[in-house]
């Protein structure tokens, strides 16, 4: 993803991200996402990167990479735009996630 785009994309995310950050630590949780499903900023701008909000645990947890349980505006921007379009990219990097997860858990055999 190119620098320019990434910054516009957080630029115009950034009074959305705000609103849902309620303790104001700079990143967001699944509970903090979760609360503002229903926000019609939130559901534009999924519409916008032709996200389905139904699959917002999915896709947070897809964004999520350190396991964290939180993410920052720039991780959630970043991941959105890496994920938009069709279902099947977010199918595939549900995909990944899972063997990703499942290559740990071998490590931990070798």
């Amino acid at each position: 993803i190119r620098w320019c785009y990434l910054a516009k994309y957080c630029r115009e995310f950034e009074d959305i991200f705000a609103k849902m950050d309620d303790d104001q630590s700079g990143e967001i949780t699944f509970d903090e996402l979760e609360a503002n499903l229903d926000s019609d900023a939130l559901l534009a701008y999924f519409q916008h990167l032709n996200l389905d909000i139904h699959q917002a645990w999915d896709i947070f947890r897809l964004l999520d990479r350190d396991g964290s349980g939180s993410i920052s505006c720039e991780e959630f921007v970043e991941g959105c735009l890496r994920l938009r379009g069709m279902a099947k990219k977010v199918d595939v990097a549900e995909i990944a996630y899972e063997v990703e997860k499942v290559q740990i858990r071998l490590a931990e055999f070798a």
